[in-house]
């Protein structure tokens, strides 16, 4: 599992450019949630404790308020 982690910390995207911080988010969560259906499916014998104790980051806004759009654009 961090082995996973670290290719997708280090992993360019399709356009050659580094992954957003939300998009690690995503795929951290994604890899968390089938890593534990592994354990629950007991595929693997992975201490489920260390899995369940990695904490996801909170995702950043991606839109600024001053960038949506206002009543009267609507």
């Amino acid at each position: 599992m961090y082995t996973s982690v670290d290719r997708i910390n280090n992993a360019p995207s399709r356009c050659g450019t580094p992954f957003s911080r939300n998009t690690w988010i995503d795929l951290g969560i994604i890899l968390k949630q089938f890593v534990l259906w592994l354990f629950d499916s007991e595929v693997i014998t992975m201490p489920e404790k260390k899995v369940r104790s990695i904490k996801i980051p909170k995702k950043l806004p991606s839109h600024k308020t001053s960038e949506l759009l206002t009543g009267y654009e609507i």
